[in-house]
């Protein structure tokens, strides 16, 4: 992904930019810090009352190693199912 380039300077040391070290959240996403590097993602979900509108979220995780998983669905989502995707998947990055 190009704005996650292992040699982009936010992604080589995010902590010179616009990131809160205590939550690890800036530049629009959540960033960890791994032995290898770092990792960022970012995700949401909408849920609308109205049933004739669209369920729907996705995430991106950007690991380490630079590979990238995004996921999109198109209905609702409970918290705890997607914390277990979010989970399983980030487990493998």
């Amino acid at each position: 992904m190009h704005w996650f380039a292992s040699d982009a300077p936010w992604v080589q040391d995010p902590y010179s930019f616009a990131l809160d070290p205590d939550t690890g959240y800036g530049m629009g996403v959540w960033v960890r810090n791994h032995a290898d590097g770092f990792s960022f993602s970012h995700g949401g979900s909408w849920k609308h009352v109205d049933r004739r509108r669209a369920n729907l979220g996705s995430f991106v995780i950007v690991g380490a190693d630079g590979t990238t998983v995004v996921v999109s669905w198109d209905k609702w989502l409970s918290s705890d199912a997607y914390s277990h995707l979010f989970r399983a998947i980030s487990e493998h990055l």
